[in-house]
């Protein structure tokens, strides 16, 4: 068996091995002996991170890029503007609900989704607000706003905000 691997075929060829570089552990160094550590040269060089120069969406800001965002949100308030300047409040009190005004909080609701998804960049908080602002506005339309109520609702959107923020960051 042994002469049958010692022969070479002339299909095989044989490749010598090439002599190995010398490597420090760095890591087993620096925890086994109390050797200084030394550096090595590393076979390539670390490739260079190059920005991308034909795109300019990574060099702007956060908010620049969600500035159709902001758009939309001052599309619905310029939209609230118009039904306050040219429509009879009586015109839209009772659509589909009794004295509810449901067009102007839907526009002033949507605005303020908009805008607010805009400022803290994040549409959970842009909804929990506007949802409480909404709210708000309903209930000083029906003229049942009181200070405890207010209250109420801003202590129950900051603790939804804290307890959602909580779950999200411990998964």
């Amino acid at each position: 068996m042994e002469n049958l691997l010692k022969q070479k075929s002339p299909s095989i060829k044989v490749i010598p091995p090439k002599p190995a570089e010398k490597y420090v552990d760095v890591i087993a160094q620096k925890y086994t002996t109390s050797a200084p550590i030394v550096a090595t040269k590393s076979k390539k060089a670390a490739p260079k991170i190059t920005k991308n120069v034909g795109s300019s969406a990574p060099h702007l800001p956060n908010h620049l890029r969600h500035l159709p965002t902001l758009f939309l949100a001052l599309f619905f308030y310029g939209v609230c503007v118009y039904v306050f300047r040219r429509i009879e409040p009586t015109a839209i009190q009772n659509m589909l609900l009794a004295n509810s005004y449901v067009p102007l909080l839907l526009l002033s609701g949507l605005g303020h989704f908009f805008f607010f998804s805009f400022l803290f960049l994040q549409s959970r908080r842009g909804l929990l607000v506007a949802l409480a602002l909404t709210v708000l506005l309903f209930l000083r339309v029906q003229q049942v706003l009181t200070l405890p109520i207010f209250l109420a609702i801003f202590l129950f959107s900051a603790c939804l905000e804290l307890l959602l923020t909580t779950v999200e960051r411990h998964g």
